[in-house]
C-alpha cells in the first residue's frame, strides 16, 4: 500500500513540491516498533515498547506482541528473527 513517506529523521518528505507517497509497509512497522503502548490517541493499544519487552518478557513475548500489532494494522507477519542486537520482520499486507 502507498502512503506519505518519512524521512530517516522522521520529517515528511516532499519532492516537486508535494509529499512523497511510496509503499509503506516497512516504514509501519518501524515507526509500530519506536511507539509504545498509549502514544496515539486513537488506539492507545497500538505500539511496542521494544526496549521493556527484550529487558522483561523475553523475545517470545516480543514475538506474540509483535504479531498482534501487526494484524491490528491489517498485515501479516510472515517471519521474525532476533539475532545479537538485529531484528529481522518481514510482513505482508492482508
Amino acid at each position: 500500500m502507498g502512503d506519505i513517506i518519512l524521512s530517516s529523521a522522521g520529517d515528511l518528505l516532499v519532492e516537486g513540491g508535494d509529499f512523497k507517497a511510496d509503499e509503506s509497509l516497512y516504514q509501519d512497522i518501524s515507526i509500530a516498533l519506536t511507539i509504545t503502548p498509549g502514544q496515539i490517541k486513537r488506539n492507545g493499544f497500538f505500539g511496542i515498547d521494544v526496549l521493556s519487552a527484550v529487558m522483561g518478557n523475553g523475545l517470545s513475548s516480543l514475538k506474540r506482541d509483535v504479531k498482534l500489532m501487526l494484524k491490528m494494522d491489517g498485515k501479516k507477519l510472515e517471519a521474525f528473527t532476533i539475532d545479537g542486537n538485529k531484528m529481522d520482520i518481514n510482513a505482508k499486507h492482508l
